[in-house]
C-alpha cells in the first residue's frame, strides 16, 4: 500500500526519466527531483531523454534542450515538431520538421546538437540498433541505415494484417505484435524478427497487443481484463499465462490493455470506472511472484478516471481526468 503524499494541479502532461516532469494547463514546465523547480514559463510541447528535457515554445519552432542536473541551455534554430515524432539513441537524435514547405526527418548530433542529415520524411525510427533504425512503415517493417539513406531488409506481413502497439528489441529478435481482420473477430499474433536479416523466427497467435518490457530481463508483460501474460522474448513462449478470478467481480478492477506501466519491481495499474460496476482503484503485480500485491483506491471523486501509475524513486504519481497528479509517498505502508 501507498499513502498519499500530496497532489498538484492544474497538471496537463507528465513524464518521466531521470526525474519527473510535468506540464500545467498554463504552459508552466515544472521538474521534481530533490525539489521541485520551475523549468520554462510557456511551453508548446516537452520530452525526456535521461536527465535532459526537450522542450519548444511553439510547434515548427526551435528545439531547446535542458540539462536537468546543471540547467544548462541548448538550442537548434530550425522548423522542428517535437510532438509531431521524436527519438533519441546513442549517437542521435530524430526529430520531425520542416524544410522549405516539406515534412522531413532531422538526424542531429546528440553531442553537439547540430544537423547530421535531413531527409524526406518515408520513415521514422521506433527502434535503433548500432547498425540502423527499424521503421513502421504502413503494412511493413524497414531496417535502415542511422542517417536513414541506406535500406537493409524489409518485412512485409500478410494481406489484412498489420502492426499494433509497440515493438521490441532483445538480443536480435525483433517482437512485433500484430493484428489481422477487425474486432470483435481479430486474431492477435506476436512474432519473431531476426533484425539482422528480416527473416519470420517464429510467430504465435493470442497475445495481447500491448505489450511492455523490462528493462532488465527482456521479458514481455500483459495485463488486461483478469488475464495476464509473460512472455519469453527468445522463443515467443509464453512462461505465464494466468487468469485473476475475482478481479472483476469481487475487487471491482477493471484493466484494459494501455493501462499498465512495468517497472523493475512490478506492473503497476489503474482500473477504469465505470459506474455502478467498476472503482477508480490502482495497483500492482509483483513481477517475481505473479501476484498481485496490493489494490487501493484512488483519491479523486465519484466518477474521476485517471492515467496509468508512474513509478519514480519509491514514490507513484497519478494524473487523473481532472488534471490533478496525486503523489504517494516515498515509502510503502504495510
Amino acid at each position: 500500500m501507498f499513502k498519499k503524499s500530496y497532489q498538484i494541479e492544474g497538471v496537463e502532461t507528465v513524464l518521466v526519466a531521470d526525474l519527473i516532469v510535468y506540464k500545467l494547463t498554463n504552459g508552466e514546465l515544472h521538474a521534481i527531483g530533490n525539489k521541485s523547480v520551475k523549468i520554462a514559463e510557456e511551453v508548446f510541447s516537452y520530452r525526456l531523454d535521461g536527465r535532459h528535457i526537450f522542450l519548444q515554445e511553439e510547434n515548427l519552432g526551435n528545439l531547446i534542450r535542458i540539462d536537468s542536473t546543471n540547467f544548462h541551455t541548448d538550442k537548434i534554430e530550425g522548423a522542428f515538431s517535437l510532438r509531431g515524432a521524436f527519438y533519441v539513441d546513442d549517437q542521435n537524435i530524430y526529430i520531425l520538421g520542416k524544410n522549405e514547405g516539406k515534412k522531413v526527418v532531422y538526424v542531429l548530433n546528440k553531442k553537439s546538437l547540430t544537423v547530421k542529415i535531413k531527409t524526406d520524411y518515408r520513415c521514422f525510427p521506433s527502434i535503433t540498433t548500432s547498425k540502423g533504425c527499424i521503421c513502421k512503415i504502413k503494412l511493413e517493417l524497414q531496417y535502415i541505415s542511422s542517417l536513414l539513406h541506406q535500406l537493409f531488409w524489409t518485412y512485409s506481413f500478410p494481406e489484412g494484417e498489420k502492426v499494433m502497439g509497440d515493438i521490441f528489441l532483445h538480443e536480435n529478435v525483433l517482437l512485433v505484435p500484430s493484428m489481422a481482420g477487425q474486432m470483435p473477430n481479430n486474431r492477435n499474433y506476436l512474432q519473431g524478427v531476426d533484425v539482422n536479416t528480416g527473416k519470420e523466427i517464429w510467430k504465435n497467435e493470442e497475445y495481447f497487443l500491448h505489450l511492455q518490457q523490462h528493462k532488465t530481463s527482456g521479458l514481455l508483460y500483459g495485463f488486461a481484463g483478469e488475464k495476464y501474460q509473460v512472455i519469453d522474448p527468445i522463443t515467443g513462449n509464453k512462461m505465464i499465462d494466468k487468469k485473476f478470478v475475482g478481479l472483476k467481480e469481487e475487487k471491482r478492477l477493471q484493466v484494459y490493455q494501455g493501462m499498465s506501466r512495468i517497472y523493475e519491481d512490478g506492473l503497476y495499474f489503474i482500473s477504469d470506472y465505470v459506474e455502478n460496476h467498476y472503482d477508480c482503484q490502482f495497483g500492482m503485480i509483483n513481477t517475481e511472484t505473479h501476484e498481485i500485491e496490493f489494490i487501493q483506491k484512488l483519491d479523486v471523486a465519484k466518477g474521476v478516471k485517471a492515467d496509468p501509475p508512474i513509478y519514480h524513486k519509491g514514490s507513484l504519481y497519478i494524473k487523473d481526468s481532472l488534471d490533478t497528479l496525486h503523489v504517494y509517498g516515498a515509502e510503502k505502508v504495510l
